[in-house]
């Protein structure tokens, strides 16, 4: 399918948007304005950077924003479930930081502002320019087991590089903190979470494509 002129637009604006997101949240972390005595070396702090969920949905945000300005054929298959882990991935992180991690948090300044950004205005501001104005590939049931491989690989990257160096993106997921058997109940409760965004993105898909003339 092709977008339409106003979708292009607005993915652009999401485009737009996230990357200044990112950069801020990029340079506050390469040029570490307020170390600490403690912290780790800069190839230390872009490995946790990029180690973040939230850092990876937004590039898939980002990514899904492109394929729609470049035109790339939305309704293939691994296309379609770019955007829909675009949405569940995104979905995750704003639901999962408000309700379980937003207390957890003390930032000032910039990095208030790029966590804001991140969190708060960027999730909901890529559902709903999807959900209002598009594209909506013609998503199926098959979509879904391709879209969770993303976060499975980032669960498995997680958990092996967290018992190598000792150190977890997040308190959920950390099993110095909690052990195997708390932080394996967790990683699946979220994972039905995503498995039921992702049927409901499917089902919003079909509902909001527009019905071809016979």
């Amino acid at each position: 399918m092709a977008a339409s002129t106003t979708a292009k637009r607005v993915q652009l604006l999401i485009v737009v948007f996230v990357s200044a997101a990112l950069l801020l949240r990029l340079g506050i972390t390469i040029f570490d304005p307020d170390p600490a005595p403690d912290d780790p070396d800069l190839l230390t702090r872009m490995v946790r950077f990029f180690s973040y969920f939230t850092i990876q949905s937004n590039i898939v945000v980002l990514l899904a924003g492109l394929a729609v300005l470049k035109d790339k054929p939305l309704d293939d298959p691994w296309w379609r479930t770019l955007r829909l882990a675009s949405m569940v991935g995104i979905t995750v992180t704003g639901i999962v930081y408000m309700t379980i991690l937003a207390g957890d948090s003390d930032l000032h300044g910039l990095s208030q502002l790029a966590n804001y950004m991140l969190h708060y205005v960027g999730p909901p501001l890529a559902v709903f320019a999807w959900l209002i104005y598009g594209p909506w590939p013609a998503m199926t049931l098959s979509d879904v087991p391709r879209t969770l491989i993303w976060p499975l690989v980032w669960v498995a990257y997680t958990l092996i590089r967290g018992a190598i160096v000792d150190w977890y993106p997040y308190p959920f997921i950390d099993v110095e903190l909690h052990g195997y058997g708390k932080v394996a109940v967790n990683i699946l409760a979220i994972t039905i979470f995503a498995i039921v965004l992702s049927l409901a993105y499917v089902g919003l898909s079909r509902w909001r494509r527009p019905v071809s003339p016979r």
